[in-house]
């Protein structure tokens, strides 16, 4: 019987709330990814975004942050494949500026840290 309710409270409880993923992927190994964290000099929470892409909005990228990257990031690494252009704004609007490849990056300008809303990631 005490067997029949730890199990019932194991699935009960693995069931009830989906999970995030705890890790970032991968970088991809051709080299066009750019890794962000949510504190200074590499970190706090990171995560790994893949390129080629074009994120709009970062609040809805929850797949490490619960609650996204809308107004976070405040260091980055541009992979040796990559180009990165952050925006102040969402929909690509706003300030901007560009990040070459190998760039590592562990304090943003004042301009962009906590203050990036929409990001593109551009492959060599």
């Amino acid at each position: 019987m005490r067997l029949l309710i730890l199990l019932a409270l194991v699935a009960g409880v693995s069931c009830s709330h989906p999970t995030l993923n705890a890790y970032p992927p991968s970088p991809n190994p051709n080299g066009c990814y750019v890794i962000v964290f949510d504190h200074p000099k590499f970190l706090g929470i990171q995560d790994v975004w893949n390129g080629p892409g074009r994120w709009s909005s970062l609040g809805g990228l929850q797949r490490v942050r619960s609650d996204g990257w809308h107004n976070e990031i405040r260091s980055l690494r541009v992979g040796p494949g990559a180009t990165v252009t952050v925006f102040t704004e969402e929909g690509f609007q706003g300030t901007s500026h560009q990040f070459a490849a190998d760039t590592d990056l562990g304090e943003l300008d004042p301009m962009f840290s906590g203050r990036i809303e929409s990001l593109q990631l551009a492959c060599r």
